[in-house]
């Protein structure tokens, strides 16, 4: 166990990767600390979401409170990581800086943002979501669409309809039909099938076929 908690110091980023990932596998609190500093400070994006996946299985009762003393930091780089951690806590105070995340000149950052509020929200999340359906970033678009449709809201129907009928990015496409079947608003039927009619993209018309089905069936 200390050897693998010192491991989380190395210069390797492959080496700290598979200790966070061990430790959390391992859950055994003694480790909490250290991963908790990997999660928040870290500066290789892969070992920090491996430690933020695994500070989920090493909670003790204080990595919330220590992200929300986080958060408050003066650090941007930790305020931005802390914020990105509690989103997986699915605490709202995060929010706040997730929506500014939004306008980074990052755009992994911009990302992280758009997956993040996915999990955590307000009143201004959807609005803000569907302005990231229009961002040049494809990946971007991809993770708006996926975001949308996991909150759930009828009020991104409108958008992620024009998305699957306009996006030039088949994978937008796609993620914007299952989207659409996770809200389940049955007015969409018609313009579903309208779209199902057009499309050529094989994989767009799995999660077409899919979503109508779903639909479909709750209307039974």
């Amino acid at each position: 166990m200390s050897d693998l908690i010192r491991a989380t110091d190395s210069p390797d980023p492959n080496l700290r990767w598979e200790a966070v990932d061990s430790l959390g596998a391992i859950r055994d609190t003694r480790a909490t600390r250290a991963v908790l500093e990997r999660a928040i400070k870290d500066d290789d994006v892969h070992v920090r979401w491996r430690s933020i996946w695994a500070i989920t299985s090493l909670d003790d009762g204080q990595v919330v409170p220590a992200l929300l003393d986080a958060l408050k930091s003066g650090d941007e780089t930790v305020v931005w990581n802390a914020a990105i951690a509690l989103s997986v806590f699915g605490r709202s105070e995060a929010v706040p800086t997730l929506l500014s995340g939004l306008h980074s000149q990052k755009a992994f950052q911009r990302w992280e943002a758009v997956n993040a509020l996915g999990s955590v929200y307000n009143e201004e999340t959807i609005p803000a979501l569907i302005s990231a359906l229009k961002e040049d970033d494809s990946d971007i678009r991809r993770e708006a669409a996926l975001s949308l449709g996991r909150i759930g809201k009828k009020s991104a129907v409108k958008a992620l309809l024009k998305s699957l009928g306009e996006d030039k990015d088949p994978q937008v496409r796609w993620r914007a039909a299952m989207a659409l079947g996770r809200i389940g608003e049955p007015c969409v039927d018609v313009s579903l099938r309208e779209l199902m009619a057009i499309e050529e993209d094989q994989e767009v018309r799995k999660h077409l076929l899919e979503t109508i089905k779903a639909l479909d069936d709750r209307n039974k």
